[in-house]
């Protein structure tokens, strides 16, 4: 096993930490937060595996968790429209197979969810990007990234029936 395996192993594990400390979050701001530090740990393990697309597409999601946290009320649709052009344009270029579509998905449909600030469909696509970083890491070699992302779409699924189980005691 070489060097860049191991650590890249190692950034997964701080992956599951901040990811994890993300998905128990039921406050907007937080999630973004831990969002953005699972995201800058994920982009260090793919760059060392390799995954440039991930790699790019995790740098443009910790910058729009950046500037997406600074907003205490409705984001500007031109700061969605913004990074969904940027997202599409940087990547373009990187797109070696059909595998390495799957980042830049999941952060164009999490840039959709956590613009609309609604805590359920950011819950969703946490989901959906669970089950498509599982595809995705396993190609990539990022091995603890997928058991992440078999326990988070686990936790996503507990934290969003426990969410829905809050809103219709408040109804």
């Amino acid at each position: 096993m070489n060097f860049n395996l191991i650590l890249a192993q190692v950034f997964g594990v701080l992956v599951f930490i901040t990811g994890f400390l993300s998905y128990k979050k039921n406050d907007t701001k937080e999630v973004i937060i831990y969002n953005g530090l699972a995201n800058g740990f994920c982009a260090i393990q793919y760059m060392l595996l390799g995954a440039y697309t991930g790699v790019l597409c995790l740098v443009i999601a910790v910058i729009r968790n950046i500037i997406f946290s600074r907003f205490k009320k409705d984001i500007p649709v031109i700061y969605l429209i913004v990074f969904i052009i940027v997202l599409i344009i940087t990547n373009f270029k990187l797109v070696g197979s059909p595998i390495d579509i799957i980042p830049i998905i999941n952060v164009f449909l999490y840039t959709i969810a956590l613009w609309t600030k609604d805590i359920i469909s950011i819950k969703k696509i946490s989901l959906l990007a669970c089950i498509d970083g599982v595809v995705f890491n396993l190609y990539k070699q990022a091995y603890i990234g997928v058991i992440y992302e078999i326990v988070f779409a686990y936790a996503v699924v507990k934290s969003y029936r426990e969410l829905r189980k809050e809103q219709k005691k408040l109804k």
